[in-house]
């Protein structure tokens, strides 16, 4: 309730082949640990409703920042 009271909120996801390739060379993940590709669909199976209250969704998996930060100011405009 703070973070909506307070704040845009947007949550950003991805499907979990770009994930993978995101995290796959950051050993500092210790939730990533083991075999990357299970840990991150259970990950992403846990976590798929965690975000459900935010104001905007955007999947960012074929997105760089710059579009990423595009579609927040067009939201922020409307």
């Amino acid at each position: 309730e703070l973070m909506l009271d307070s704040a845009l909120v947007v949550a950003l996801t991805a499907d979990a082949e770009q994930i993978i390739s995101r995290v796959s060379q950051d050993a500092s993940r210790p939730l990533l640990q083991g075999d990357l590709r299970q840990r991150v669909n259970q990950l992403m199976e846990d976590r798929k409703h965690a975000y459900d209250f935010a104001h905007l969704t955007i999947d960012t998996s074929k997105l760089n920042a710059h579009e990423v930060v595009d579609k927040i100011v067009a939201f922020l405009q409307q």
